[in-house]
């Protein structure tokens, strides 16, 4: 998948990654983009305006409500 899918379905719903962490380890993280949850726990946009490389994904985790990324080449599953 394209980094716009995995954009376009985060903004649309909380999804399931499952992914490799750089240690080797997997992590699984519920995650979203959805503007209302955002604004909602008072985040800022897009991880405060940082630049994102083309190889991540940057996210909500709704577990710790923080941003957070995953590399697009580390995904394991995406529900």
């Amino acid at each position: 998948m394209l980094k716009s899918d995995y954009n376009r379905m985060l903004q649309d719903r909380i999804c399931t990654v499952v992914f490799q962490k750089k240690d080797g380890s997997e992590r699984l993280m519920k995650c979203t983009l959805q503007q209302d949850i955002i604004e909602s726990n008072g985040l800022t946009p897009v991880g405060g305006g940082s630049v994102v490389p083309d190889q991540q994904v940057r996210c909500i985790d709704i577990e710790k409500m923080a941003w957070r990324s995953f590399n697009i080449d580390s995904v394991i599953s995406f529900t």
